[in-house]
């Protein structure tokens, strides 16, 4: 039998100290968040989340950063990264 462990509680449980008109890096809003960088990805890709094209770090890699007032957005918004079941549900009924 397979038993799931529990998670362990965050250490830090205030609210992140995130400055509104500070940009920042993807290491740097996985740290301020408190989300791994896979949910970050997930939720930029699927356009919950808007992220600012600043540079080329190469000749075909932008540097890619968020916006603080964007990441607090986010976050207060449930840190949406795709279609839930509920959706996939929905668009299932509408098509049928």
């Amino acid at each position: 039998m397979i038993t799931q462990q529990a998670r362990k509680p965050r250490e830090n449980s205030k609210a992140p100290d995130i400055d509104p008109d500070r940009l920042y890096s993807y290491p740097e809003a996985v740290e301020v968040s408190g989300v791994s960088l896979q949910t970050l990805r997930r939720a930029a890709l699927a356009g919950h989340l808007k992220t600012y094209r600043l540079r080329k770090r190469c000749e075909h890699t932008p540097f890619v950063v968020f916006l603080g007032a964007r990441l607090l957005e986010w976050l207060a918004a449930g840190k949406r990264t795709g279609r839930t079941s509920a959706h996939v549900k929905a668009e299932i009924e509408r098509v049928a």
